[in-house]
């Protein structure tokens, strides 16, 4: 299946390229939040991110951010006593995925100074001193990664979104 998209009638996708992160057209249609968090329906072997994409089970808590927003790894965390996703209630037994996610990132640098619960612990970008803890303790709330907006050194809170500016790739 294919979907041609709205920028240019000759341009046709792959299906697996609808709401996979990737900016595929230049208005990023084939990214729509609207369309992928609402119309995308998971299989009963995957999880469904809170973006709306669908993952294997198998990538939950692998150390690997799969959802565009962390929620199959640290963001995960925050869902306990939340889990709303009527796909991912019926399928998946979220007290053992979440105790596997708590211990796997509870090791994580400056996990010790953050409440990995509801906080990603990282270096904070826009500081005039990110090593003073005191006045800038490294830790955002989760619900900031992958929103679009640089929080951490490095970009690491948004490290699997990606822009295109050209329809020119490579």
């Amino acid at each position: 299946m294919a979907i041609i998209t709205p920028v240019s009638s000759s341009k046709v996708l792959p299906f697996a390229q609808y709401c996979d992160t990737f900016s595929d057209t230049a208005i990023s249609t084939d990214e729509n939040v609207e369309h992928c968090l609402h119309k995308w329906i998971c299989a009963d072997n995957e999880y469904r991110c809170l973006t709306g994409q669908c993952i294997p089970f198998v990538w939950l808590c692998d150390g690997e951010w799969d959802c565009s927003d962390a929620s199959d790894e640290q963001r995960l965390l925050l869902q306990v006593g939340n889990f709303t996703d009527k796909h991912n209630q019926l399928v998946l037994d979220f007290t053992k995925i979440w105790t596997s996610c708590y211990d796997r990132y509870k090791e994580q640098p400056f996990a010790n100074l953050c409440n990995i619960t509801i906080e990603y612990p990282c270096l904070l970008a826009n500081v005039d001193n990110p090593l003073n803890f005191t006045l800038n303790p490294p830790c955002i709330e989760l619900e900031r990664i992958g929103d679009g907006r640089i929080d951490c050194l490095g970009k690491i809170d948004e490290r699997n979104l990606f822009r295109c500016d050209s329809d020119v790739l490579g």
